[in-house]
């Protein structure tokens, strides 16, 4: 159903309608969904949808608090959503495990020990940048980011 619903959405429109929700627009949606190359995503989309559909008693727990997005925890018609966040490791949370350090998500795990790299540098000095696990940033706009940062002159991470 999911994909029959985005195979059929014209590029231009910038809306988009599922059963239960209310209109979303591209924004709402991490930008790996409307990448060609990562159509697995999805498929992925279907299969949780068909799944929970095939449920009597449907019930979704989500890494997130009510405090935080209680529109989004309760906007869903028929499915029972839960947060049950912030899931934060033990190593960051209250210091019991320090081994436990991983969110569980680490999609591109780092060979190199960026750690070491930044204890090295002065306190509050490095960039930090995210762009999220799933983001897909066309090159030009990747040029531009690399050349305002080796303009500042400052390290970045």
């Amino acid at each position: 159903m999911v994909m029959r619903i985005l195979s059929r959405i014209v590029q231009k429109i910038n809306l988009f309608e599922f059963p239960g929700l209310p209109l979303l627009s591209r924004r709402d949606f991490p930008s790996i969904v409307f990448n060609d190359s990562n159509d697995w995503t999805l498929l992925a989309m279907k299969e949780h949808v068909e799944l929970l559909k095939s449920e009597t008693n449907q019930k979704v727990l989500v890494n997130t608090f009510d405090a935080l997005e209680f529109y989004a925890l309760n906007v869903i018609e028929n499915v029972t959503i839960f947060g049950i966040g912030p899931l934060i490791p033990s190593a960051f949370l209250d210091g019991n495990d320090s081994s436990d350090t991983s969110f569980g998500v680490d999609m591109r795990r780092s060979l190199d020990n960026y750690m070491d790299w930044l204890d090295s540098k002065a306190k509050e000095s490095v960039i930090y940048i995210a762009f999220g696990s799933y983001s897909q940033i066309p090159n030009q706009l990747m040029e531009e980011i690399a050349h305002g940062l080796v303009l500042c002159k400052r390290p970045f991470l």
